[in-house]
């Protein structure tokens, strides 16, 4: 896989993207319905259906998370399986989403047979490595979303500096500069917890899972309550289609659902910071 793979993906001739969720879009190894089967010589017979696949149309090869163990040990009964796009035995569906730019999809799987090959990592390993690579994607999910707000506040700041009533700005009234001024706290306090959450990934810290988890929910909720307040200071305006508002308010939402609901990462920050 590495020969095959790692040189086209370094030089940007290849896309992999990771096919983790299913129908009911929750985040972890017990959720994991799509099956693998054992075949003589090492291989693998894999099927099922994968939700919500970021990027699929796109990518040449998907990283499908199977169950290749029985539910006794879910954690260790998850395997990771390169499987090229063009395998026969594999179909795709287009998304329907809120935001028509995440050009997701839905992966479905019929009897995709592999060789010992297409295993990356170990077998009944490979929940191990997609909580490694989750903790990546959500810090990176963070910054997008820190990212996103600021421009959608910065947005909504020049609309009511600009915008006159009753010969004032309407910045200058309390009902709609307090909001965004609030906002702006909001966006800051993401700000220091994806910084400390990039930190701790960086570093190994022990406390990396809840600080990325925490840094993934205020990030996304910031995000989503910038938007929110960016168009009530907008006002009708900032829902047309000639304002570009509205891409963000559907990114922000799908920042939120993206790679796992918000109450897994909650329950994240519940076990792991507060024991319970």
């Amino acid at each position: 896989i590495k020969t095959a793979w790692l040189p086209a993906l370094c030089a940007g001739h290849k896309r992999v993207t990771l096919a983790l969720l299913e129908a009911d879009a929750q985040l972890g190894p017990a959720h994991i319905q799509a099956r693998a089967e054992a075949l003589p010589g090492g291989g693998h017979r894999l099927w099922g259906k994968k939700f919500f696949v970021p990027d699929l149309p796109s990518a040449d090869g998907i990283l499908v998370a199977a169950r290749s163990a029985g539910p006794a040990d879910p954690r260790q009964g998850i395997t990771l399986f390169l499987v090229p796009r063009s395998h026969p035995c594999v179909t795709l569906e287009q998304n329907a989403l809120t935001d028509a730019t995440s050009r997701s999809g839905q992966l479905v799987l019929e009897g995709v047979e592999l060789g010992p090959e297409a295993v990356v990592g170990g077998v009944d390993d490979g929940w191990r490595l997609c909580e490694r690579a989750l903790l990546f994607a959500n810090v990176g999910l963070s910054a997008s979303s820190v990212a996103g707000a600021e421009q959608v506040l910065r947005q909504g700041v020049a609309y009511v500096k600009d915008r006159k009533q009753f010969g004032v700005s309407v910045g200058s009234f309390q009902a709609v500069k307090h909001p965004l001024a609030n906002v702006f706290a909001e966006i800051e306090s993401a700000r220091s917890a994806y910084h400390y959450a990039a930190w701790a990934v960086d570093a190994g810290s022990q406390d990396t899972r809840t600080a990325v988890a925490v840094a993934r929910l205020c990030a996304t909720s910031a995000f989503r309550q910038a938007t929110l307040t960016s168009h009530q200071a907008h006002g009708g305006i900032g829902f047309t289609w000639e304002y570009d508002l509205h891409l963000y308010l559907k990114r922000a939402k799908h920042n939120e659902y993206f790679l796992g609901l918000p109450n897994d990462y909650e329950e994240v920050v519940a076990r792991e910071a507060l024991g319970i």
